[in-house]
């Protein structure tokens, strides 16, 4: 950056402005676009809520490659992305989302690239960010401030085409992913039958009927000396895996390990989350044991299952239903107990038939291994581009 312009942001955009708070209706022509809405891979309007018509005098309205900045929330602060949607509908943005409208110097896709940087994000926390943890907000004022490099508008669109290239390779890995999953999913429904009709007429027991231990984690707090790894609710995904990029550490005593270590098979279910994300399960695949906390069900299966059926039995779009059917009545955290996981009604298939299963899960989880070694490496790379061509280094 070192060879172009440095400008601000109030003298690169005509419109710099906060959502206002909107009256929701049902549904209207106009859709506001909200902090749920705003992230990096795209705008999400299967998130978007509706403006009552007759109360709408002060909305600004989007238009095409407005650049929109999520503006609350530890978390979401920070995110932001081009609008370019163009259908029926009218679109405005409510009071978590600030709009960036660029003058015709300056390239949407530019300015996106720009924000999604890590050391952008930084200065943006460090700079234009007030308030306490969870109550975080960005000043308009600060924001109006902040610096932002003005290349020539050739040079801004030359990097954003490179830019583009290289994100378009890192979502199509992230598909090959997703089809591997969904790959066992259908071939979980092809050797054992949709759970919700039982076309193959197995035998119905309960989930304690293929079990031998079940236990809980310990509500101790994380401590900065911690021995042991000490995974919580929020390592495991709701597609069934376990994300290990965010851990914390605990010690435990030697009448304590036994109760509260994991370790390669077992079976994990989170029996306390919002009731969207209560039931999450996933099978702790590491070498490492590591402690579970208070919010993690460990689930030990005998000799009439493997805990793959199990998971994949969980994981499917009926166990999804059945789990949400156990917590939708529920206002606040849900909660599904010990009792409750093992009274949950489940085919009792044969074990040589869930063996053959496993044998391919495995194989396709090998697949996956490979394709996630490759996408950290595309990521990697994409993130050291992406600061050469801010540095001035490509173009």
């Amino acid at each position: 950056m070192g060879r172009w312009d440095i400008s601000k942001v109030r003298n690169c955009f005509s419109c710099v402005m906060r959502g206002k708070s909107p009256t929701y209706v049902p549904e209207s022509r106009i859709r506001v676009i909200n902090q749920a809405c705003v992230y990096w891979d795209g705008i999400r309007i299967d998130n978007v809520k509706y403006q009552n018509e007759n109360n709408a005098d002060k909305v600004v309205f989007l238009q095409p490659q407005d650049v929109l900045i999520n503006s609350t929330g530890t978390g979401t602060l920070g995110r932001c992305n081009v609008f370019n949607i163009e259908d029926a509908f009218i679109y405005s943005i409510d009071s978590h989302v600030t709009l960036l409208r660029p003058y015709d110097h300056i390239n949407s896709l530019f300015v996106r690239y720009y924000f999604m940087m890590d050391e952008t994000q930084r200065e943006l926390y460090k700079k234009c960010v007030n308030g306490s943890t969870n109550q975080i907000e960005l000043s308009k004022n600060q924001l109006l401030e902040f610096p932002i490099p003005v290349p020539p508008l050739d040079v801004q669109q030359k990097i954003a085409d490179v830019l583009n290239k290289a994100s378009a390779l890192i979502e199509l890995r992230k598909a090959q992913l997703d089809k591997l999953d969904l790959l066992i999913k259908s071939q979980f429904i092809e050797m054992f039958g949709d759970p919700a009709t039982n076309p193959k007429g197995w035998e119905i027991g309960a989930i304690r009927d293929l079990v031998r231990d079940v236990k809980y984690g310990t509500s101790k707090p994380a401590e900065a000396d911690g021995v042991y790894v000490y995974l919580r609710m929020n390592n495991i995904t709701y597609s069934g895996g376990i994300d290990l990029t965010d851990l914390k550490y605990i010690n435990v005593d030697e009448k304590e390990y036994e109760k509260y270590v994991i370790r390669k098979g077992d079976l994990l279910f989170n029996r306390t989350n919002s009731k969207e994300l209560v039931g999450k399960t996933a099978i702790f695949k590491e070498n490492t044991p590591m402690i579970i906390a208070g919010y993690i069900i460990r689930v030990r299966t005998n000799e009439k299952a493997n805990p793959e059926y199990i998971s994949a039995f969980l994981n499917s779009r009926y166990g999804k239903e059945l789990l949400y059917d156990m917590c939708k009545a529920i206002v606040g955290q849900a909660n599904i107990n010990a009792q409750e996981l093992q009274n949950i009604k489940i085919p009792i298939t044969p074990i040589s038939l869930q063996n053959e299963f496993k044998a391919f899960v495995e194989k396709t989880e090998a697949q996956k291994s490979l394709l996630q070694k490759s996408l950290k490496k595309m990521r990697l790379n994409y993130k050291s581009l992406m600061q050469k061509c801010f540095r001035g280094e490509v173009f």
